[in-house]
């Protein structure tokens, strides 16, 4: 709650008055693919880490996972299209349940909720049975280490492997070219301080500004 508040402060401290108090009135909105209606009672009804999961490029296919702390409230905070009182569905070893028009989902399992839109949660919980869930990666990566309030971690995939061809030949046209990145996001006086790191970073980019494609 205090990360998404200092966001929100910050952001509204760095605009006009206007556009401040129409960030202040939406800044919920920003919940709503992951099916979250109320942001505040959703940061207060779960564990203080969370971890979310972006499967593409426009931000559609999300889902976000958490300690359950207070049943209750959380009932509140998910979108109505959630209905909790309805008995739910199993799904690979987790209560499930969907929206009417089958676009979000919640899934409760162990005291954790996966929320957000549903192939996505499917994918978590399949994931999950696999030992490959969010809570593993974290522990098994970069993320586990930073103490930044926010880790992202992160893959960005070049069919064309433009850093590749820029200064070798390819061994396989077939083969894309896969970086991992990790971005911290730090909270400090001066407001909100991003760092990521990449793979080839600057110097990757540089390169592949080389590619006479380009």
């Amino acid at each position: 709650q205090i990360a998404w508040r200092s966001a929100v402060l910050t952001a509204r401290t760095k605009t006009d008055q206007v556009s401040g108090g129409l960030l202040s009135v939406f800044s919920s909105s920003l919940f709503e693919p992951y099916g979250i209606e109320d942001a505040e009672k959703f940061l207060s009804s779960v564990g203080s880490s969370l971890q979310t999961v972006r499967f593409d490029v426009e931000g559609e296919e999300v889902a976000v996972t958490a300690r359950i702390k207070d049943p209750e409230i959380l009932k509140r905070a998910v979108a109505k299209e959630l209905v909790l009182t309805k008995p739910p569905e199993k799904f690979k070893n987790a209560d499930l349940w969907r929206s009417a028009d089958g676009e979000l989902a919640i899934a409760i399992v162990e005291n954790r909720i996966v929320i957000g839109e549903t192939k996505s949660v499917e994918r978590c919980l399949e994931a999950r049975n696999q030992g490959e869930s969010l809570v593993a990666v974290s522990k098994n990566s970069r993320l586990e280490s930073s103490s930044a309030a926010i880790v992202t971690l992160g893959g960005e995939s070049d069919p064309g492997a433009a850093l590749i061809t820029a200064v070798a030949e390819r061994k396989s046209e077939k083969d894309a070219l896969k970086q991992i990145y990790t971005t911290e996001t730090r909270f400090n006086q001066n407001g909100i301080e991003r760092r990521t790191v990449s793979d080839f970073g600057l110097i990757g980019m540089i390169i592949a500004r080389l590619d006479p494609s380009n």
